[in-house]
């Protein structure tokens, strides 16, 4: 998709993210054409298709880089309890569930296409479950031996729920986490700060 060591690429995707955020400010984003983004971006769609294939995958795109965000500021435990570090995850869950109530109506039209939208979302998850899980296993909490598989099963739990949830309008962050808490292994099972 993006070639990181291209400057061109880097600013043509750039323009494409920026132009999708300020149309989807005035309309529906399932209302953009891929050429009306490219007219607002100044790029050929030719261009466009180059790095996208959809403008939901754009949309998708500069979704995971505001969620990433959130989940990189991350501060990293230092020799604290399990407890303690239960409680910064828990908190720091929160901000991510707060942001995606603030953007839910952008996250709705990613469950037209869920895997684009799980991709946005899931990546920068499970980089933070996996921080907080060895945080965990260096607080001494009994982790199961299978890290990887535990990572990934948490991480799509929470991904598959925070999409599905962004199509609800009903449920608040409080009650949405309550629910998340509920049903995730026993060492996430503290009260909440």
């Amino acid at each position: 998709m993006v070639n990181q060591s291209d400057p061109r690429s880097i600013r043509t995707v750039a323009r494409l993210r920026r132009a999708a955020e300020a149309l989807g400010a005035t309309k529906p984003l399932h209302a953009i054409s891929v050429t009306e983004l490219c007219h607002a971006a100044g790029v050929h769609r030719t261009t466009f298709y180059a790095h996208y294939n959809s403008v939901t995958e754009v949309v998708a795109d500069a979704l995971g880089d505001r969620f990433a965000h959130i989940v990189d500021s991350r501060e990293p435990s230092d020799g604290d309890s399990a407890e303690s570090i239960t409680q910064q995850a828990i908190a720091e869950l929160h901000r991510m569930l707060t942001w995606v109530r603030e953007h839910d109506a952008d996250l709705r039209v990613l469950q037209a296409a869920p895997v684009v939208g799980h991709g946005a979302i899931s990546q920068r998850l499970r980089e933070w479950v996996r921080a907080v899980h060895d945080d965990l296993a260096a607080a001494g909490a009994p982790l199961p031996p299978q890290r990887d598989l535990l990572d990934l099963v948490v991480t799509a739990a929470l991904s598959a729920g925070i999409v599905e949830w962004a199509g609800r309008e009903a449920e608040d962050v409080e009650e949405f986490l309550d629910g998340v808490l509920a049903g995730l292994p026993s060492w996430w099972q503290q009260k909440r700060p």
